[in-house]
């Protein structure tokens, strides 16, 4: 079987994509852009995060057709490709890829994974590293972190309630660290637009989502060791996939790769920093040196991991008082726009711990009543703030830094 490969056109992105599936039923779509000369080259496989499509890779497609195959590619839940798997692990996914090219006769891809993409693509290329030339992952993590399963629950929870403008201000304070926008230069266009997107999403494409996040809290450590040259990126202001967690996973099981940190950039880097994203893959492509394309550091890995993690702003505060559930009197130990530490647990009863509870309301001096949350299982001092229902995310980091520093 042989790929459908067609020049790049913009207006091809928009058209029914080909459709491959495998012997247990599970589908493959995808379009792939290739110059006439260069259609025996390597091919450059995109895996999108959650909530990207075939667009979302528009000016990757136009830019390397010219030199190579360019694959996007859709696997089950994921962009157009509706079909549900609800309980395939990504190992499975990893194994669909597998059989697809190799039932179109590829003999080596270049995998791109980003965020959610990222578990797919290591995966298959630690099940099939005969297949694979080289390896690219953007906003990776061996682990999601709790604290952020926590905060992932929360938007299925305003999904149960039908609060979608409440679903999608979640998600997007999830994936993009608004108290650094200075920095990153997110602007409000851009937050409004993607707010809107979630908000058009129709039912299937909210089970979806579901059950990619389902599968992402099943998931477990990513900790094989996977041999070909490897480049992994984020930005320096990534909240959800720390920095930190994308130089642990090149440490732990790239011996052949590198861990590159882009400068002012958040999760979103290939929407955020498009340019500086594609001279990463260029270079990399080509062997050329990734530390001379500027906005870029290459971290040495063992330092770099043992630094500070934090990407919000957290005060100290003692002796500032605050009232769970409009009963229960508490001291903070410290306080962000994320959460709070309390001094200690002995004034709270034992039914506030109870994994049933979904919420919590604490009531901070002159702030409107938060939604929390434990920051997992076995904290008991730990709160994070559910920001799903806030508006204006300025004003309240402002008054929150302002108490704290009070």
């Amino acid at each position: 079987m042989i790929l459908n490969i067609s020049q790049f056109k913009k207006s091809r992105l928009a058209e029914a994509p080909t459709v491959w599936t495998s012997k247990t039923g599970a589908r493959v779509e995808y379009l792939a852009f290739a110059d006439e000369g260069v259609r025996n080259k390597t091919p450059l496989i995109l895996l999108g995060g959650a909530f990207q499509n075939f667009r979302s890779f528009r000016k990757e497609a136009e830019l390397f057709s010219a030199d190579r195959p360019v694959l996007l590619l859709d696997l089950p839940s994921q962009g157009s490709n509706r079909q549900l798997l609800p309980d395939a692990e990504f190992q499975d996914l990893g194994n669909l890829l597998g059989e697809f090219f190799i039932a179109h006769e590829v003999k080596q891809v270049i995998p791109v994974g980003l965020s959610y993409g990222s578990a797919i693509a290591f995966h298959f290329a630690r099940l099939y590293p005969q297949l694979v030339e080289k390896l690219i992952l953007g906003g990776a993590t061996p682990k999601l972190r709790s604290s952020f399963e926590t905060l992932l629950h929360e938007t299925f929870r305003a999904l149960d309630l039908g609060q979608r403008e409440r679903f999608a201000h979640g998600v997007v304070v999830n994936l993009i660290n608004y108290s650094k926008r200075a920095s990153t230069g997110i602007s409000d266009r851009y937050l409004t637009a993607f707010q809107e997107e979630l908000l058009n999403m129709d039912d299937l494409a909210f089970v979806c989502y579901r059950q990619n996040c389902q599968r992402i809290f099943r998931a477990e450590r990513l900790t094989a060791r996977i041999e070909c040259p490897a480049l992994v990126f984020t930005g320096e202001h990534d909240h959800f996939t720390l920095p930190q967690e994308n130089a642990e996973l090149v440490q732990q099981s790239l011996p052949n790769g590198t861990f590159v940190l882009v400068k002012d950039g958040d999760h979103l880097l290939n929407l955020e920093r498009r340019d500086t994203v594609l001279a990463l893959y260029q270079a990399f492509l080509t062997d050329s040196s990734l530390g001379q394309i500027p906005g870029v550091t290459i971290p040495e890995l063992e330092s770099f991991i043992k630094t500070d993690r934090r990407q919000i702003t957290r005060v100290q505060t003692p002796g500032l008082k605050a009232s769970l559930n409009e009963t229960v009197t508490v001291e903070l130990e410290d306080l962000s726009l994320l959460g709070c530490r309390l001094t200690g647990a002995e004034a709270v009863p034992a039914s506030f711990f109870d994994a049933r509870v979904l919420d919590l309301q604490i009531n901070l001096p002159g702030i409107p009543a938060l939604t929390a949350h434990w920051a997992d299982e076995d904290s008991k001092t730990r709160l994070l703030f559910s920001m799903s229902g806030a508006r204006d995310m300025a004003a309240l980091e402002k008054s929150i830094l302002t108490l704290a520093r009070s």
